[in-house]
């Protein structure tokens, strides 16, 4: 049977956030899931507290290093031993023996399981327990920091304390922060310009674009060049994806 990937981070996730929690009474203001240079997820945090107690003799410029930092937290991992044993052989074992394609493909299903965890737990309060939910950032984060990061941060989060988290993590850009375009951001339709009977390849199309059709239905429409496989897609994401794999020029437009 194919273990369930979802049901066994959700559950690993839940517990150590509410162990958590429960052990240290302070008021969170950033809650997060990272996967590490493709490595297992495990959950870090930061409390106002935990912060004070980090920084106290650190001068005020150099302090703010810390605020979100994963990776400085003296909650990261926490819970992990307890509650994460399974999660990680279910991880390795299903990256074993790939190539690079669907290496690739597999990190960004977990990816996409691990925001929906974060999203789930939060429409379940979780991230309410000891401070208001309007004041705790969460996310799903991959390290070291990509695009796709602020992208989940913003579908995860209400606008303040996301504009709050952007601003500080892109301080040398804070300045220049478009918060109309980040809640309105330009969209595009994805267009496949040429054939394609590869079925990794239609795959990978499928992971990279969320395409919501099914592979045969892909394979299809594939006939039938130029033709559009995404609607209403952000443009940067687009854009970035396009950037990371320059090989999709040849099969993929852009349409605003």
């Amino acid at each position: 049977m194919t273990p369930n990937y979802y049901e066994l981070l959700l559950e690993a996730v839940k517990n150590s956030f509410s162990k958590l929690f429960s052990d240290n009474k302070e008021h969170f203001y950033y809650c997060t899931l990272v996967m590490a240079e493709c490595g297992c997820p495990y959950i870090s945090a930061w409390s106002e507290e935990a912060f004070e107690r980090k920084v106290q003799n650190i001068p005020a410029d150099e302090a703010e290093y810390y605020r979100w930092s994963y990776a400085d937290s003296p909650y990261c991992s926490y819970g992990y031993d307890e509650y994460f044993g399974e999660v990680s052989r279910e991880y390795w074992k299903s990256l074993d023996g790939l190539d690079d394609e669907e290496y690739c493909l597999k990190i960004d299903e977990w990816m996409n399981i691990m925001e929906r965890v974060m999203s789930v737990l939060d429409s379940q309060g979780l991230f309410a327990l000891n401070q208001k939910r309007e004041d705790v950032f969460i996310n799903a984060e991959y390290m070291p920091p990509e695009e796709s990061d602020i992208e989940r941060g913003r579908r995860l989060n209400p606008r303040n304390i996301f504009e709050k988290w952007y601003s500080e993590q892109c301080a040398d850009d804070a300045e220049r922060v478009d918060y109309h375009q980040l809640y309105h951001p330009p969209l595009c339709d994805i267009y496949l310009i040429k054939n394609i009977t590869d079925k990794k390849m239609l795959i990978k199309l499928k992971s990279l674009f969320y395409c919501d059709c099914t592979v045969t239905e892909l394979a299809e429409m594939a006939k039938t060049v130029p033709v559009i496989i995404k609607h209403d897609m952000t443009f940067s994401e687009a854009e970035g994806i396009i950037k990371a794999a320059p090989y999709l020029n040849e099969y993929i437009k852009l349409k605003k």
